[in-house]
């Protein structure tokens, strides 16, 4: 998830997860990330769970 410069509200990030058809990840997500949450903060949650920035965005219906 990295290439943020900004923090993120906790929401959004599971907004995201939730889009990218990870709902089973949301309530670690919601246990873990602070609010807001910051880019490093998504990056560990991210490599903890697998994911990818560009899996992500593959999920969401775009292209890396």
């Amino acid at each position: 998830m990295r290439g943020r410069e900004t923090s993120m509200p906790r929401d959004e990030a599971l907004a995201v997860l939730r889009q990218a058809g990870f709902q089973d990840l949301v309530p670690d997500a919601e246990r873990e990330l602070p609010d807001p949450a910051k880019p490093q903060d998504l990056d560990r949650f991210a490599e903890r769970h697998g994911l990818t920035r560009d899996l992500l965005i593959s999920r969401m219906g775009g292209s890396p």
